[in-house]
């Protein structure tokens, strides 16, 4: 007798339509990371697509070991190719349930372009420029680079607009930004490459961490690399935390608010699963995104809720 397959279902965070995938069943996802260890659960991320229209929806969520949704780490949805069709690199901007900067001190544009499948990300846009219109001329400063180098070097300047524009490149991946001052070079440098590797030529960047780190970056334009990897990098920052003691809450805050007292603003709220860490960043505390990172570390070594 086989056995039954056991199926998860989540709504779509772009449409709302219930969207229904196989753990067990490569067959029914896209992609899985592998499973990690959070606070005592066992989670998978997966991505899930479904065709809507002439759009694909694609969700990225956490599963734990029993099947159950937990979260969603990402969505985008982006336009379903038709055969036969050529855009002579012609950009259409990415679709994003997550919005777009407009105001960042160090930065006046930031966006990544993919040059094979001729789309565009917009991440920064303190100065209201026409993003398809910089992509389109970044595109061709490229292509002067490519006659003049036998290999593209990984990090080049252009000059758009009478404006210096840095750009890193990886593949057909283009991560560009117009900066207003030099401070937080060393920063945005690490999330550029780490941008430009996380990622695999077919998966679409995650626009809500990259604003995200932009903010942080904003806030301490000398922030450490390893916060940024750990930001763009960590899936489990999506999950809730799901503590079966909760008569221990309040003696853990008290134990944890002695080494790092900034955090009874949000201790309580993160340890009985009423909020996401990155919910949490997204609520303001981005802006200490190190104190966050350095207590979820000690809680962990520390087995506090095991």
């Amino acid at each position: 007798m086989s056995q039954q397959r056991q199926m998860t279902e989540f709504h779509c965070a772009i449409c709302n339509e219930p969207v229904r995938f196989v753990p067990s069943d490569e067959r029914t996802y896209e992609n899985r990371t592998a499973e990690e260890q959070f606070f005592g659960m066992q989670l998978t991320t997966y991505r899930v697509a479904h065709n809507a229209g002439s759009e694909r929806h694609v969700n990225t969520v956490i599963v734990d070991h029993m099947g159950l949704f937990r979260g969603y780490k990402d969505a985008f949805s982006e336009k379903t190719r038709v055969k036969g069709t050529h855009s002579d690199q012609v950009f259409w901007p990415l679709a994003h349930e997550h919005r777009t900067l407009s105001i960042h001190p160090h930065v006046d544009v930031a966006l990544i372009i993919d040059l094979q499948d001729n789309w565009v990300m917009e991440l920064v846009n303190a100065v209201r420029v026409m993003v398809l219109e910089m992509a389109r001329l970044i595109s061709e400063r490229i292509d002067e680079v490519r006659q003049v180098y036998e290999s593209m070097p990984d990090t080049l300047a252009v000059t758009i607009a009478d404006h210096e524009v840095r750009v890193w490149t990886q593949g057909s991946r283009f991560f560009c930004v117009r900066m207003k001052t030099p401070t937080a070079y060393a920063a945005i440098d690490s999330l550029a490459r780490e941008a430009l590797t996380a990622d695999s030529g077919d998966v679409i960047p995650d626009k809500r961490l990259l604003t995200l780190a932009f903010q942080a970056i904003g806030a301490s334009p000398k922030l450490e690399r390893q916060y940024i990897v750990r930001l763009l990098r960590d899936n489990l920052l999506f999950a809730h935390i799901d503590f079966q003691h909760q008569s221990r809450v309040p003696d853990i805050v008290a134990r944890l608010q002695n080494k790092f007292p900034r955090s009874d603003g949000f201790l309580t709220h993160l340890l009985r699963g009423h909020t996401t860490v990155i919910e949490l960043l997204e609520q303001g505390y981005i802006e200490q995104l190190a104190l966050v990172m350095d207590l979820l570390d000690y809680i962990q070594r520390r087995g506090l809720l095991e």
